[in-house]
Protein backbone atom coordinates (compact mmCIF):
# COMPACT_ATOMS: atom_id res chain seq x y z
CA UNK A 1 0.00 0.00 0.00
CA UNK A 2 1.41 3.49 -0.60
CA UNK A 3 0.24 7.03 -0.27
CA UNK A 4 0.51 9.92 -2.92
CA UNK A 5 1.47 13.01 -1.83
CA UNK A 6 2.16 15.75 -4.15
CA UNK A 7 1.43 15.03 -8.04
CA UNK A 8 2.12 16.92 -10.75
CA UNK A 9 0.42 15.80 -14.58
CA UNK A 10 2.02 17.35 -17.36
CA UNK A 11 -0.11 17.06 -20.88
CA UNK A 12 2.96 18.16 -23.06
CA UNK A 13 5.70 15.95 -21.66
CA UNK A 14 3.53 13.04 -21.61
CA UNK A 15 3.98 12.15 -17.96
CA UNK A 16 2.62 11.90 -14.45
CA UNK A 17 4.73 12.71 -11.21
CA UNK A 18 3.69 11.55 -8.10
CA UNK A 19 6.20 11.37 -4.96
CA UNK A 20 6.03 7.47 -2.98
CA UNK A 21 5.30 7.54 0.45
CA UNK A 22 6.89 11.25 -0.27
CA UNK A 23 9.93 10.34 0.20
CA UNK A 24 10.70 9.50 -3.41
CA UNK A 25 9.55 10.59 -7.14
CA UNK A 26 8.01 8.13 -9.82
CA UNK A 27 7.07 9.50 -12.81
CA UNK A 28 4.80 7.36 -15.06
CA UNK A 29 3.85 7.43 -18.74
CA UNK A 30 0.51 8.64 -18.63
CA UNK A 31 -0.49 7.05 -22.00
CA UNK A 32 0.29 3.68 -20.38
CA UNK A 33 1.17 4.14 -16.97
CA UNK A 34 5.21 2.46 -17.38
CA UNK A 35 7.35 3.48 -14.90
CA UNK A 36 9.95 6.43 -16.73
CA UNK A 37 12.08 7.36 -13.66
CA UNK A 38 12.78 6.54 -10.01
CA UNK A 39 14.40 9.30 -8.01
CA UNK A 40 15.11 9.13 -4.20
CA UNK A 41 17.84 11.83 -3.21
CA UNK A 42 16.26 12.68 0.02
CA UNK A 43 15.50 10.93 3.34
CA UNK A 44 12.81 12.99 4.76
CA UNK A 45 9.14 13.49 2.92
CA UNK A 46 8.67 15.65 -0.22
CA UNK A 47 6.84 18.48 0.85
CA UNK A 48 6.56 20.79 -2.51
CA UNK A 49 7.64 20.31 -6.07
CA UNK A 50 6.96 22.44 -8.84
CA UNK A 51 8.00 22.33 -12.89
CA UNK A 52 9.47 25.73 -14.36
CA UNK A 53 7.05 27.55 -16.82
CA UNK A 54 9.63 26.59 -19.64
CA UNK A 55 9.21 23.00 -18.70
CA UNK A 56 12.70 22.66 -18.50
CA UNK A 57 13.40 21.88 -14.76
CA UNK A 58 11.62 20.38 -11.81
CA UNK A 59 12.39 21.99 -7.77
CA UNK A 60 11.58 19.47 -5.32
CA UNK A 61 11.53 20.96 -1.78
CA UNK A 62 11.65 18.03 1.64
CA UNK A 63 12.00 18.31 4.99
CA UNK A 64 15.63 18.11 4.56
CA UNK A 65 15.62 21.59 3.57
CA UNK A 66 17.16 21.79 0.64
CA UNK A 67 14.76 22.41 -2.51
CA UNK A 68 16.94 19.82 -4.96
CA UNK A 69 16.48 20.91 -9.03
CA UNK A 70 16.16 18.25 -11.44
CA UNK A 71 16.68 18.95 -15.73
CA UNK A 72 13.69 17.47 -17.61
CA UNK A 73 15.14 16.39 -20.60
CA UNK A 74 18.12 14.77 -19.07
CA UNK A 75 15.59 12.18 -17.42
CA UNK A 76 15.32 13.76 -14.29
CA UNK A 77 19.03 14.16 -13.86
CA UNK A 78 19.97 16.15 -10.44
CA UNK A 79 21.28 19.32 -11.80
CA UNK A 80 21.51 22.17 -8.47
CA UNK A 81 20.83 22.29 -5.20
CA UNK A 82 19.39 25.27 -3.08
CA UNK A 83 20.41 24.38 0.53
CA UNK A 84 20.48 27.77 2.35
CA UNK A 85 17.42 26.89 4.03
CA UNK A 86 17.67 26.09 8.02
CA UNK A 87 14.02 24.23 7.82
CA UNK A 88 11.74 21.88 6.02
CA UNK A 89 10.76 23.81 2.58
CA UNK A 90 7.12 25.00 2.63
CA UNK A 91 6.44 26.36 -0.26
CA UNK A 92 8.61 27.19 -3.95
CA UNK A 93 7.92 29.78 -6.66
CA UNK A 94 9.43 30.31 -9.95
CA UNK A 95 10.38 33.34 -12.13
CA UNK A 96 8.20 33.93 -15.39
CA UNK A 97 11.63 33.40 -16.94
CA UNK A 98 12.54 30.17 -15.11
CA UNK A 99 15.41 32.02 -14.31
CA UNK A 100 15.09 32.59 -10.36
CA UNK A 101 13.39 30.31 -7.77
CA UNK A 102 12.04 31.57 -4.58
CA UNK A 103 11.15 29.20 -1.26
CA UNK A 104 10.16 29.49 2.14
CA UNK A 105 10.66 26.93 5.02
CA UNK A 106 9.25 26.52 8.38
CA UNK A 107 11.25 28.96 9.97
CA UNK A 108 9.57 31.92 8.20
CA UNK A 109 12.75 32.28 6.17
CA UNK A 110 12.19 33.25 2.58
CA UNK A 111 15.23 32.53 0.37
CA UNK A 112 16.11 33.63 -3.14
CA UNK A 113 18.20 31.07 -5.49
CA UNK A 114 19.73 31.76 -9.11
CA UNK A 115 18.34 28.52 -11.64
CA UNK A 116 19.38 25.86 -12.44
CA UNK A 117 22.43 25.94 -10.38
CA UNK A 118 21.13 27.07 -7.07
CA UNK A 119 23.26 29.71 -6.21
CA UNK A 120 21.55 32.13 -3.93
CA UNK A 121 20.87 35.57 -4.74
CA UNK A 122 21.03 38.10 -2.13
CA UNK A 123 21.15 41.57 -4.26
CA UNK A 124 18.10 43.13 -3.33
CA UNK A 125 18.05 45.56 -6.72
CA UNK A 126 18.30 42.22 -8.58
CA UNK A 127 14.89 40.53 -6.41
CA UNK A 128 13.20 43.51 -6.83
CA UNK A 129 12.76 43.32 -10.46
CA UNK A 130 12.05 39.11 -10.75
CA UNK A 131 8.58 38.68 -12.37
CA UNK A 132 6.99 35.90 -10.46
CA UNK A 133 4.91 32.71 -12.41
CA UNK A 134 3.14 31.84 -9.28
CA UNK A 135 3.05 33.27 -5.82
CA UNK A 136 2.69 30.87 -3.24
CA UNK A 137 4.61 31.82 -0.65
CA UNK A 138 3.48 33.02 3.19
CA UNK A 139 6.29 34.66 4.13
CA UNK A 140 7.70 38.52 2.25
CA UNK A 141 7.00 42.02 2.67
CA UNK A 142 4.11 41.30 -0.58
CA UNK A 143 2.40 39.60 1.37
CA UNK A 144 3.15 40.99 5.02
CA UNK A 145 -0.27 42.07 5.23
CA UNK A 146 -1.82 38.63 5.74
CA UNK A 147 -1.18 38.04 8.72
CA UNK A 148 -3.12 39.03 11.62
CA UNK A 149 -1.54 40.06 15.42
CA UNK A 150 -0.42 37.18 16.94
CA UNK A 151 0.01 34.45 15.16
CA UNK A 152 2.73 32.03 14.55
CA UNK A 153 4.90 31.73 11.61
CA UNK A 154 3.19 28.38 10.50
CA UNK A 155 -0.43 29.80 11.40
CA UNK A 156 -0.90 30.41 7.31
CA UNK A 157 -0.92 27.43 5.43
CA UNK A 158 -1.46 28.25 2.11
CA UNK A 159 -1.54 31.35 -0.66
CA UNK A 160 -2.42 31.42 -4.30
CA UNK A 161 -2.57 34.98 -6.18
CA UNK A 162 -3.80 36.16 -9.07
CA UNK A 163 -1.94 38.64 -10.77
CA UNK A 164 -4.51 39.94 -13.59
CA UNK A 165 -7.06 40.56 -10.72
CA UNK A 166 -4.79 41.74 -8.47
CA UNK A 167 -6.13 39.78 -5.68
CA UNK A 168 -4.58 36.77 -2.97
CA UNK A 169 -6.56 34.09 -1.21
CA UNK A 170 -5.04 32.52 1.86
CA UNK A 171 -5.92 28.94 4.11
CA UNK A 172 -5.16 29.20 7.43
CA UNK A 173 -5.09 27.08 11.04
CA UNK A 174 -8.19 27.96 11.98
CA UNK A 175 -10.72 27.09 9.16
CA UNK A 176 -11.09 30.39 7.29
CA UNK A 177 -9.76 31.10 3.56
CA UNK A 178 -9.22 34.70 2.94
CA UNK A 179 -8.92 37.24 0.05
CA UNK A 180 -7.08 39.94 -0.02
CA UNK A 181 -5.91 42.39 -2.35
CA UNK A 182 -2.21 41.85 -3.83
CA UNK A 183 0.14 42.72 -3.15
CA UNK A 184 -0.72 43.09 0.25
CA UNK A 185 1.70 45.18 2.38
CA UNK A 186 -0.14 46.57 5.25
CA UNK A 187 -2.43 44.56 7.70
CA UNK A 188 -5.65 44.86 7.66
CA UNK A 189 -9.47 43.24 7.22
CA UNK A 190 -9.63 41.15 4.77
CA UNK A 191 -11.77 41.52 1.94
CA UNK A 192 -14.03 38.27 2.46
CA UNK A 193 -13.79 35.79 4.98
CA UNK A 194 -14.96 32.32 4.49
CA UNK A 195 -15.16 29.35 7.31
CA UNK A 196 -14.75 25.85 6.08
CA UNK A 197 -15.47 24.34 9.26
CA UNK A 198 -12.07 22.70 9.01
CA UNK A 199 -9.32 22.47 11.15
CA UNK A 200 -6.63 23.20 8.47
CA UNK A 201 -6.63 24.79 5.09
Amino acid sequence: MFFCGTQILKHDLGFLSLDLLLIALLFYSYRDMTEVVHIKDRKEVIHEMKFSPDGSYLAVGSNDGPVDIYAVAQRYKKIGECNKSLSFITHIDWSLDSKYLQTNDGAGERLFYKMPSGKPLTSKEEIKGIPWASWTCVNGPEVSGIWPKYTDVTDINSVDANYNNSVLVSGDDFGLVKLFKFPCLKKGKAKRNVSLNEDLI
